[in-house]
């Protein structure tokens, strides 16, 4: 099955996320989500990752974005897609996984990731996070989904969600997000 057949159904995905998950944990995850018409993937990627944003990845597929946007998943298929996204993210904050390079060992990040007709829009989690707070993360990337498909003004690559300390949300293009981290001095 290849990448694209992945993305042409509801489903979550978790990258680089395998080994959190005992098997007696993924089959169960699978099983549920599968009575919900949903299906879920554990991918790993091996090699180098060369980006800011490098660690677990979590994406939700552009039809389930679409259900999600269209309201059309019940209240219970929401709460257990966000309960496993919960479980994932508490899982590498326990440090059941590690990211080392040669300059350190560090608990990576986690994003949740959204990928639109018009580009990725990506999210990164904060080392704590709750429940309510996930829900306004995920509520954040389905309404820029929304807004950014069907509007001509937007074409980009990436677009990063940031949590403002008032728990308003920022989005900012690929460029703003790195000046404003002090990532690249100047413009790409």
């Amino acid at each position: 099955m290849s990448f694209d057949d992945i993305e042409n159904q509801p489903a979550l995905i978790i990258t680089n996320g395998t080994f959190l998950f005992s098997e007696e944990e993924r089959k169960h995850l699978i099983e549920g989500l599968n009575k919900q018409k949903i299906k879920l993937f554990l991918l790993e990627q091996r090699g180098i990752q060369n980006s800011i944003f490098s660690g677990i990845e979590i994406i939700l597929s552009n039809p389930l974005v679409n259900l999600l946007i269209g309201g059309i998943l019940m209240p219970t298929i929401y709460d257990n897609l966000k309960n496993i996204i919960q479980i994932t993210f508490n899982k590498v904050q326990e440090g059941k996984v590690w990211r080392i390079t040669s300059k350190e060992s560090t608990i990576p990040n986690v994003t949740l990731k959204i990928q639109t007709k018009k580009g990725n829009i990506i999210a990164s989690l904060d080392k704590e996070i709750s429940d309510e707070e996930l829900d306004l993360y995920i509520k954040a990337l389905v309404q820029v989904a929304n807004n950014v498909d069907d509007n001509d003004d937007y074409n980009f690559i990436y677009r990063v969600i940031e949590k403002n300390s008032d728990d308003s949300f920022l989005i900012l293009t690929l460029n703003e997000y790195l000046k404003k981290h002090n990532k690249i001095n100047g413009s790409l």
